[in-house]
């Protein structure tokens, strides 16, 4: 399976580039421009994004709209469960 964002925030948290990249992890989940949320996919080369029960937590809001609201651009449904929904990117270019 490729890199998921989920996978990034479990890195070790003792290392400074870490911190950086939790932090963006954040802005991601958080934010609902379209444009920003590309260009962390495409710096960070995610394949896959998960949106579960620890994002709903941690990153509540308008953000987590833009996983629903931007299906089959951005990225598609490949999984969904009870709580949990799995996108793979699509970026093009």
């Amino acid at each position: 399976m490729g890199k998921s964002v989920r996978k990034d925030v479990k890195a070790d948290p003792s290392s400074v580039r870490t911190g950086n990249r939790v932090e963006e992890i954040k802005q991601f989940y958080l934010t609902s421009d379209r444009e920003k949320a590309s260009e962390f996919l495409k710096k960070y080369n995610v394949h896959y994004i998960i949106v579960g029960q620890l994002e709903k937590l941690y990153y509540p809001g308008f953000g987590l709209d833009k996983f629903s609201a931007l299906n089959k651009d951005l990225w598609r449904e490949v999984y969904r469960s009870e709580n949990t929904v799995i996108y793979q990117v699509s970026l093009e270019g």
